[in-house]
Order: C-alpha cells, then structure tokens, then sequence
C-alpha cells in the first residue's frame, strides 16, 4: 500500500463514507426543499456550504493527521498561480465563445459567496473527503467518476428548480468537476483544486447578471 493510501486509512473512519453519503443526501434533499419554497437562493446556498464544509473538516477535531488525508499539504505558489490563471481564463473562453455578455458586478456578499466560499466548501467536501474516502473504499478512478457525478447532481437543485442553466448547463459542471478531481488526484493537494474553483468562479461572475 502507498503512502498516500496508508494517510486515507487513518481519516476514513473518523466519519465513514457511509455517513458522508448520507450527510450529501439529507443536504442536497433540504436544499432543495428551501429552494421549492423560494427562500434566498444566496441564503440557501450559504446554509449548504456551511453545512458541507462543516463535515468535512470535521475529522480535523479528532485527528490531527486527517491535514494529509484531506489534501492540506504544501504547495508551490508558481504551480498554485499557474493553475489559477489556467482555470480563470479558460472560463473565460468558454463563455466568450458561448456568447457571454461581459457585464461589471456589484461588490456585495454574493461575490464573497461565489469566489470564496463556494469554492472552499466544495472543495473540501468533495475533493477533499469524499473523493479521497471513496478512493480509499472502492478505488481511486471510479471514486474519481462517482464523486464528479455527486458534485454534478448537487448542482441540479439550481437548474430544475431555479431554472439557472439548461441541460448544456450538467455537462459543463460535469467536465469541471472531473477537472478539479483530476488536479486533486494528479496533486495530492486540496489546494491546487481550490485554485483552479477560484479562477473559474472568479471570472465567471464577469458574464452571469447575479439575481437576489
């Protein structure tokens, strides 16, 4: 067994991945019954970041060795650059060539919630304990598939219920999960994986009007 895999044994079982299935669903399920129920959309997606990030630091309250297992290692700033500026700026040809209109957003919360928050908080969810906890239960390439398909689903809520997006919209989510798992796989870093969210987010929020 490999280093990193020897890390991910001491990590999965402080919460397993059965709980951490379990935790998605019951999150995923309220966030779609308060978006049904035409509470904040900026609201509802806060009380589910907060939610997600809340369970999967969790591990680091009762094992400290849990850092490595969720990807908080050292990075080197020129890749973590590289890797922010790759991501913003092929968000950036992706909606210019899809007929994006540039527009200049307000400085409210919604930004703070779009270009940090969100990222952070599924990151670490994601990438940072489910992929790594489902790597270490059924594999890393499948976990990788499985767990870029649950980030997909957990968009769904936005496009079904508060019609943001259309069915172009779950394939694009789809292809940029996959891209984020990928760099936390090739990496062993959560924070490259950050990074790259940021970028992507960052220059998204220059082409999409924010609503209340």
């Amino acid at each position: 067994m490999d280093a990193p895999k020897r890390v991910a044994r001491r990590f999965v079982p402080t919460i397993s991945l059965k709980q951490g299935i379990i935790w998605y669903v019951l999150t995923i399920g309220l966030v779609s019954i308060l978006y049904a129920l035409d509470v904040n959309r900026f609201l509802v997606g806060t009380i589910y970041q907060i939610l997600i990030l809340g369970f999967a630091i969790a591990p680091l309250y009762v094992d400290r060795r849990s850092r490595d297992a969720l990807g908080l290692v050292k990075i080197k700033w020129w890749i973590g650059l590289l890797i922010f500026l790759g991501s913003a700026i092929a968000q950036f040809v992706y909606y210019w060539f899809t007929g994006g209109d540039i527009t200049i957003p307000k400085l409210d919360f919604r930004l703070l919630y779009i270009i940090a928050l969100a990222p952070v908080c599924e990151e670490f969810f994601f990438r940072g304990y489910l992929q790594r906890a489902m790597e270490v239960k059924i594999g890393k390439w499948i976990g990788f598939l499985i767990m870029t398909i649950l980030f997909t689903i957990a968009h769904l809520p936005k496009i079904f219920i508060l019609q943001e997006g259309s069915a172009i919209s779950i394939l694009v989510i789809f292809v940029i999960g996959a891209i984020f798992g990928i760099i936390r796989l090739k990496t062993g870093s959560l924070y490259y994986s950050i990074l790259s969210h940021v970028g992507a987010n960052l220059m998204s929020i220059f082409f999409i009007v924010l609503k209340s």
